[in-house]
């Protein structure tokens, strides 16, 4: 059954189908599937802590961001071509909570100092100690989705889809203590679905943000921004 968040995004995202396809929209997408990468940080250091603070899309209204597939043999719709799919809400910045859940436990594994776990209920006490040094946000500048929309073999739709995606997201790192922007870069990151689900389409894009995330995470200059130097290292 799908989440709250995924039906809330799946409305938010509003994902809708082109009729009908140019010549060139009906070739379908290819996904570049993106290789993950080790985190940069290591167990015990001491890395200033971070916190998500939003997310922005970056795409215009009506950008085409991927195909659903042809029905051809597989089951993945009425249409014997590829169908665009086409953002349709524009830009907009995103506090969406799954994010911050995403972010939080992709950072948390890869050993970085991160505030907001999700999973503490009386979180914002236990943070209240604390405030993150570092504010980060992410802006997703571009999509790619290949999509089964899956049908029964009568060609009714199921609800499920399966398929992949990826994400180019640009990071900022914001010094809460300089009151600047210290750092920007840029990382990629694929997903992909081999059983239908229901909103596959939005799991595709949490799932190829949770990697980009991952990526972020292995980013060396992202570490040393964070990593704090020790007294008997600035001392020789």
């Amino acid at each position: 059954m799908a989440s709250q968040f995924q039906k809330y995004w799946a409305i938010r995202l509003g994902l809708l189908l082109a009729a009908p396809c140019s010549v060139a929209g009906c070739q379908g997408t290819q996904v570049k599937p993106i290789a993950p990468l080790l985190s940069a940080a290591s167990q015990g250091e001491d890395l200033a802590p971070i916190q998500l603070d939003r997310v922005v899309f970056n795409l215009e209204r009506g950008q085409l961001v991927g195909h659903y597939r042809s029905g051809n043999f597989q089951l993945c719709g009425p249409s014997f071509t590829p169908t665009p799919i086409h953002w349709a809400s524009g830009r907009f910045t995103a506090g969406d909570e799954e994010l911050m859940d995403i972010f939080y436990r992709e950072m948390r594994d890869g050993k970085y100092n991160v505030i907001g776990d999700p999973n503490a209920l009386f979180g914002n006490y236990v943070d209240a100690e604390r405030d993150a040094e570092y504010l980060i946000a992410g802006r997703v500048d571009a999509l790619s989705m290949d999509v089964c929309n899956e049908v029964t073999i009568n060609g009714r739709r199921i609800g499920t889809q399966y398929g992949s995606a990826s994400a180019t997201i640009t990071w900022q790192i914001f010094s809460t203590l300089d009151r600047k922007v210290v750092l920007e870069t840029q990382t990629m990151g694929s997903a992909e679905l081999t059983d239908g689900i229901a909103d596959g389409e939005v799991a595709l894009i949490f799932r190829a943000f949770a990697a980009a995330t991952r990526n972020l995470a292995a980013d060396q200059r992202f570490h040393d921004v964070l990593l704090r130097k020790r007294n008997s290292q600035n001392t020789a």
